[in-house]
């Protein structure tokens, strides 16, 4: 994207998140995110809410500030219907704004880049959403994540090795009863 874009380009995405309380996986997952925007953007911020908004720019001018953006739309005359100034001014204070702040910027060294090949930000949103259902899946992904490619690969297959044993043992069972049913 950063090649295609003008100096003044913004690239906005956005991603699920929780208006109110950010637990220890969500803010793995949105750190990731800001580590991986802030790696190729020199300014970025993030609007709180439900989805969070990531902005990101080289040069562009980037604002943060609830009332700066009511009066925009004020001056502009925006008739917006959707987006309220009640709502710009409570969902982004500067107290939900810097909590979320908190969560972004904190141990920001031990969540590694999104890349192409390492796709880290989707690894950290399936163990968020893994962990809200059944809770131990966390600690299963967070093992796999240190294991190398032969471990897992070394693992699938002892688990394959054993399932097809174990197939193969219940069809000679299976065979062994029609059999005897067959020879009375």
């Amino acid at each position: 994207a950063l090649r295609v874009m003008s100096p003044q380009g913004l690239l906005a995405l956005g991603a699920s998140a929780s208006e109110n309380i950010i637990g220890p996986t969500l803010a793995q997952y949105l750190s990731s995110v800001y580590q991986s925007m802030k790696a190729v953007f020199p300014r970025v911020i993030v609007y709180p809410g439900g989805t969070a908004r990531f902005f990101g720019t080289r040069e562009g001018n980037l604002v943060s500030d609830p009332q700066v953006l009511v009066t925009r739309i004020h001056e502009r005359r925006l008739s917006l219907q959707f987006v309220r100034e009640y709502y710009i001014l409570f969902n982004l204070s500067p107290e939900r704004q810097s909590y979320l702040r908190s969560f972004l910027e904190s141990d920001s060294d031990s969540h590694p880049t999104n890349r192409d090949l390492r796709p880290v930000c989707y690894f950290y949103d399936v163990i968020h959403w893994s962990a809200q259902y059944q809770p131990f899946m966390k600690k299963v992904f967070l093992t796999l994540s240190g294991l190398g490619l032969f471990e897992i690969l070394a693992g699938l297959g002892c688990v394959t090795l054993v399932l097809a044993l174990a197939i193969a043992r219940r069809r000679d069972r299976s065979m062994q009863k029609a059999a005897i049913g067959t020879a009375v």
